[in-house]
């Protein structure tokens, strides 16, 4: 399975660019927990739902700065 991961990994960096690829690892874990709950019935704790909200909120504020330093990028280019 982790050799279907990698190739799959690759392709996705092919077709969205690395910036965009790079948010998969991220979210990750976050996906891991979520899909526990109804796959194997364990409930998180509040320790892990708080670790949750802490990575979502630091990946959003990183696809933020991405896409502001993105939108820069193009409106400098223009000029």
């Amino acid at each position: 399975s982790a050799v279907v991961a990698a190739f799959a990994y690759a392709r996705t960096v092919q077709i969205i660019g690395p910036t965009r690829a790079a948010i998969f690892p991220a979210v990750v874990p976050a996906i891991a927990m979520l899909v526990g709950v109804p796959v194997t019935g364990e409930i998180p704790t509040p320790l892990q739902l708080a670790g949750l909200g802490v990575v979502s909120v630091g990946l959003i504020i990183a696809l933020n700065l991405v896409a502001s330093a993105i939108s820069k990028k193009a409106d400098d280019a223009i000029v």
